[in-house]
């Protein structure tokens, strides 16, 4: 990202913001099995942030501010499974490590080392669809899913008055 202007007031001295660099390594592997009735995709994935540019708030004023460095190191997979004519079946999973490096938020408290904001640990989610045909030559779908999610905080400024808790949501 190119530099900025904040108009929040921080510790940094200065409503210009410094430019955001990543660093990004990512390695997958897709794969069609049974048959091509099943798809399995996974990928790991690595970035380190120099300057990462953050929304957060003081004084109940949005502030955007730059972190000196942060590293993100995930992995997440997706199963996808004709199981029959009628049944299929997705599953998915992630994992991710988000963590502040060296940051001092605009409160000066020192968050290094901190689970990033907006970034739960861990995802999972699960549908099914079953496909019921009619005699009239139309067809009847059925459908269900389910996401899961991690607990997580959203202002960095403030993690301790900002978390989320975990959260099971079906459709």
């Amino acid at each position: 990202n190119v530099n900025g202007l904040s108009l929040g007031f921080g510790p940094s001295d200065g409503l210009f913001l410094e430019p955001e660099y990543v660093d990004g390594f990512e390695a997958g592997v897709k794969s069609t099995l049974l048959d091509g009735r099943a798809r399995l995709n996974s990928a790991v994935y690595y970035y380190e942030f120099e300057g990462q540019q953050l929304n957060s708030t003081l004084n109940q004023s949005a502030v955007l501010t730059n972190i000196d460095t942060s590293d993100i190191l995930g992995f997440e997979a997706n199963l996808q499974l004709q199981a029959t004519d009628r049944l299929y079946l997705q599953a998915g999973a992630s994992i991710i490590n988000a963590e502040y490096g060296n940051f001092i938020n605009n409160r000066g408290r020192d968050l290094t080392g901190f689970e990033m904001a907006r970034t739960p640990p861990w995802e999972l989610n699960f549908l099914g669809e079953y496909v019921a045909p009619l005699q009239s030559g139309a067809s009847l779908a059925f459908q269900a899913d389910v996401a899961i999610r991690d607990e997580m905080y959203m202002d960095p400024g403030r993690p301790e008055l900002s978390t989320i808790p975990s959260v099971t949501m079906l459709g």
